[in-house]
């Protein structure tokens, strides 16, 4: 090599140094990067060689060789789901079981939703199972198509602000929504209420006035009726 890059620095000062090389001497960057990757195989510097790879996958080379060695050698969730994303030709089926196998539910939720080619019905089922409330709250929001119901109870007994309103915006059964409003109204999160009367069509906008102005904060006051209309409100405002 005609510079030495030393693989006991951070991986992303070996990436630094690899992409200044690379500006002063283009034509050695594929060979230099090769060695670094045997290097760091055999030292089993898994971290340095997930950035590596990608490094590899941006000059379109065969990448499934190092992709398997991290698959089996890490157990990090993000490695899975950037290698999924970013990497040229991943195997999304072999990334998605390591993935299942390592039962990170976030980042499952992040790729069932920006990896086109997951097993989505799957990996929901998984997610429904989990009981996890973020990574569910991730998954509905982020994909406005997908079916809510095997959702619902856990977002439900949350009771979670944010988790009502996204299921609000997907329900049209005029009871549960009036269970999702009670259960909102009852909160002290005057924003996740101000968005529901905004935007859930059948919001009972007689109760999220009255709750608004429960809270006695003419900002939180003034906030609601710059998105709902309200005469009750502005009327308040103007003897304040």
């Amino acid at each position: 090599m005609d510079a030495i890059i030393s693989i006991d620095s951070a991986p992303h000062l070996v990436i630094n140094q690899l992409h200044y090389l690379q500006q002063k001497d283009p034509s050695s960057h594929r060979s230099r990067l090769l060695y670094l990757i045997d290097l760091a195989i055999t030292c089993s510097k898994v971290n340095l060689i997930f950035n590596l790879c990608l490094e590899l996958s941006k000059i379109r080379e065969d990448t499934d060789w190092l992709e398997e060695y991290i698959v089996k050698n890490s157990k990090y969730p993000y490695f899975m789901y950037k290698m999924a994303t970013e990497l040229r030709a991943p195997n999304i089926p072999r990334l998605e079981q390591k993935l299942i196998d390592i039962g990170d539910m976030s980042f499952l939720a992040r790729f069932a939703l920006e990896v086109p080619a997951a097993d989505k019905p799957r990996l929901e089922k998984i997610l429904a199972e989990s009981r996890s409330v973020s990574a569910i709250h991730t998954y509905i929001k982020g994909n406005k198509n997908c079916d809510v119901e095997p959702f619902r109870e856990v977002l439900l007994s949350s009771r979670r602000p944010k988790c009502l309103y996204n299921l609000a915006l997907r329900t049209k059964c005029p009871v549960e929504l009036k269970k999702i409003e009670d259960i909102l109204l009852s909160s002290d999160s005057m924003g996740y209420i101000r968005l529901y009367a905004a935007h859930v069509p059948g919001a009972n906008l007689s109760r999220c006035e009255d709750r608004v102005l429960e809270s006695g904060d003419r900002d939180v006051l003034k906030n609601y009726i710059r998105y709902v209309e309200s005469d009750k409100i502005s009327k308040v405002l103007l003897l304040w």
